[in-house]
């Protein structure tokens, strides 16, 4: 790996090229105003800290060559940081949109909807109901909207839970791969449903708090979930508490990939199980079949691809199992933010940063521009900034990638100050992921100085508010890590990825992809140390996972396998 250009006083150069566009004018007259152009070229190009300004002042083509160094930065921090970006890097939850001008919605004309609508607010007071849906149709999103949109107690059985997923007045039970934790809740949930029975039995009068169970994927999450010989599996407990939890408040929200009672890995009385649900809401490839006798409105339901290449409409229809009753659910009761990182996720980016822009100046408008929701908005924007122009924002002329980055900096700056404002310890994650972010910006730059500066800060908070082991606090580690890797602090950068890989192939397997990531980049650090041995052991490891995670043509497993060719190509050569 290439060393990063060492930082230089150009001070003395500069007044030497000063006055050598001083001579080339008075000598050639106006002819000197070719080599003064070029003699302002190479002063911008070699000092970093004039590039904000100094790209203005150039025509768009010299302007997009100045970018190509940055641009080459970034690539390189791609290479080491891949696939670490925090834009729901694992996929478990992906966002329903809002529908601005195509909205199916729309009572106007001839386009009023073909079936009555139910709303966000509406569903959530039904006490059971069953999401459907294939991977990628924004089943965990909606489950997640309906749990923040109750006003009572809810206890969501995740095994794969994280901090951040699920709305912060639930409770989470499973999270690590807990499956004793779930099944014992299930258990106290029945103890619960008799004691309230017991109560019933001797006051006709008595009312009871209310609350919900809920589970992602519950289908899986039940085959899992081990149990004595002489206890009741789990899928016979649910069924007990969907068949008689609503006289005594107990609820149920889950998400499955069918609607049937295996399918939540409950087996037996089938009638009993749809009779329990208020509503199956169908999603994703299953709105087909619930609209096969309604070919015209089918065909004016917009649709989109998933990340895995499916094609699925983006609406989601509510049937009552037990009066066959459809509605079109509302979707404009989810937040706009969402709707940004689900277009993200589909690569529909620039229908992710108009609701983006729409969000921000709604926010602002609303709430005032001093307020911390306006400071969110503008970290989700500087993300697109930051990212430019490997997504295409619109289709005007490209934006150079250091106008871009100036962008972003800004955004971010911004809304750290806006967070500073409240001095509230509750907004500091937030101010600790804005730090974080501008790391990143300062990262592509090549200033590793105030890359790592950035980088330290949230580190330091985020020990501090989430603890050593929280995903945000791993994520900005690795980062500084590479900030070390690239400054040819080696030593620094390899007892953080030794560190991070021993947690990471403990918490996640030895087989996931950002195992793989960070043996490759622990076989750059020995490539470095001319250990080449070592180098293709790690970087032939990491090619097998990416591999066997992403296929044979996905770019994380070409880079390792070039990777491992360079290195056993070095050692043959060296070998003879």
């Amino acid at each position: 790996m290439k060393s990063p250009p060492p930082d230089t006083d150009l001070r003395p150069r500069e007044f030497g090229v000063a006055l050598l566009m001083a001579a080339a004018w008075y000598f050639l007259g106006p002819w000197g105003i070719i080599p003064t152009i070029w003699f302002a070229y190479l002063i911008v190009q070699a000092q970093p800290g004039w590039i904000d300004v100094g790209t203005r002042l150039l025509p768009v083509a010299q302007r997009r060559a100045l970018s190509d160094g940055a641009a080459t930065a970034r690539q390189q921090w791609r290479q080491l940081t891949a696939p670490w970006r925090e834009i729901d890097a694992t996929g478990a939850s992906r966002a329903l949109p809002a529908w601005g001008d195509n909205d199916p919605l729309a009572e106007t004309g001839n386009d009023a909807p073909a079936l009555p609508v139910i709303t966000l607010a509406e569903l959530a007071q039904s006490p059971n109901i069953l999401l459907v849906g294939g991977p990628g149709s924004g089943k965990t999103t909606l489950l997640h909207a309906l749990i923040a949109a109750r006003p009572w107690r809810a206890y969501v059985l995740d095994p794969h839970a994280h901090p951040d997923k699920w709305p912060a007045s639930a409770t989470t039970i499973g999270g690590g791969r807990d499956f004793a934790a779930i099944y014992a809740l299930l258990r106290r949930a029945e103890g619960e449903l008799t004691k309230r029975a017991q109560i019933l039995s001797r006051d006709a009068a008595a009312r009871f708090a209310r609350f919900a169970l809920a589970g992602d994927e519950w289908g899986s999450v039940a085959s899992e979930i081990g149990h004595a010989k002489d206890e009741d599996p789990p899928g016979r407990l649910l069924l007990r508490l969907l068949k008689e939890g609503r006289k005594f408040g107990i609820s149920f929200l889950g998400a499955a990939h069918g609607d049937t009672a295996a399918s939540l890995g409950c087996s037996g009385d089938t009638a009993a199980f749809r009779n329990s649900f208020d509503w199956f809401v169908y999603m994703g490839g299953f709105v087909p079949r619930e609209l096969k006798d309604q070919p015209a409105l089918l065909r004016r339901l917009p649709t989109t691809r998933t990340p895995e290449g499916k094609t699925l409409p983006l609406v989601a229809i509510a049937v009552s199992p037990i009066s066959g009753e459809r509605r079109l659910l509302d979707l404009r009761g989810i937040d706009r933010v969402a709707a940004v990182r689900y277009f993200s996720l589909i690569g529909e980016y620039q229908e992710a940063w108009r609701y983006c822009e729409r969000a921000l100046a709604l926010r602002t408008q609303e709430l005032g521009p001093d307020h911390p929701d306006v400071a969110r908005s503008l970290r989700s924007r500087a993300w697109f900034w930051r990212d430019t122009p490997d997504i295409p924002l619109t289709t005007s002329d490209l934006v150079p990638v250091a106008d871009a980055l100036q962008q972003a900096e800004e955004d971010l700056v911004e809304s750290i100050r806006i967070l500073k404002i409240k001095k509230n310890i509750e907004y500091n994650q937030d101010i600790a992921l804005a730090y974080s972010d501008l790391g990143a910006v300062y990262g592509f730059r090549h200033d590793y100085i105030q890359s790592e500066k950035y980088f330290t800060l949230a580190l330091s908070l985020q020990i501090s508010i989430l603890g050593e082991n929280h995903r945000h606090t791993l994520h900005t580690q690795h980062n500084l890590a590479v900030i070390y890797h690239l400054t040819g602090e080696i030593d620094k950068a390899f007892a953080i990825y030794e560190r991070l890989y021993s947690i990471f192939k403990r918490l996640l397997g030895e087989k996931h992809p950002q195992v793989g990531t960070l043996m490759c980049n622990i076989g750059e650090i020995y490539r470095s140390k001319e250990n080449l041995p070592a180098a293709i052991d790690y970087f032939d490891q990491a090619h097998q996972i990416h591999r066997a995670a992403y296929g044979a043509e996905h770019d994380e497993t070409r880079e390792t396998k070039r990777l491992l060719d360079e290195a056993y190509a070095k050692y043959q050569a060296t070998s003879e």
